[in-house]
């Protein structure tokens, strides 16, 4: 997903703003259970985030850092996205 025209957050965080909003929303629809004949279902994402020009300058470097953000969330085991340290 792209969203556009993101401003930085208080002290350059992203807490608070549009990406950490729409984060916010894909895991509360996700939360919602599926009805089906068996019973119902939960899903669940891993999220990971990348932001132009801070984190990566191209579209490859900027989805490998999302990718990469993504695979942290998982291997920390944490509910919440965790931003990466910049890529070198």
């Amino acid at each position: 997903m792209l969203i556009a025209d993101v401003a930085p957050g208080e002290g350059g965080s992203l807490a608070g703003t549009t990406v950490r909003r729409v984060i916010e929303r894909i895991e509360h629809e996700l939360a919602i259970p599926y009805r089906l004949r068996v019973g119902d279902i939960s899903l669940r994402a891993s999220v990971g985030w990348g932001l132009y020009p801070s984190d990566a300058t191209d579209a490859a470097a900027l989805l490998g850092h999302a990718d990469e953000s993504m695979y942290e969330q998982k291997r920390s085991k944490s509910d919440r996205p965790i931003p990466l340290r910049r890529l070198a």
